[in-house]
């Protein structure tokens, strides 16, 4: 029953290995490659796409994770 469970699990881990592989970049807009090469619609470069307050949740969570982490590790040296 054992091997029959590990060799599901390896079934399982390399059939989404071979099946999640991403399809290839979208082609070019039209003016790429012109002289101006200006992004699409006047947008900035990046898209304009905010990303300070996911910065700061991002900090957040990571500051989080660490004082979990050493409030448990000061639990497990209180037990022993």
């Amino acid at each position: 029953m054992k091997k029959i469970s590990v060799l599901a699990c390896c079934l399982f881990i390399y059939s989404q290995l071979c099946f999640s592989q991403g399809q290839g970049p979208p082609p070019p807009p039209g003016n790429h490659g012109s002289n101006d090469n200006q992004p699409l619609n006047g947008a900035p470069s990046g898209g304009g796409a905010p990303i300070g307050d996911g910065v700061w949740i991002m900090i957040a969570l990571g500051v989080g994770g660490l004082l979990y982490s050493q409030r448990e590790l000061l639990k497990i040296k209180k037990v022993k």
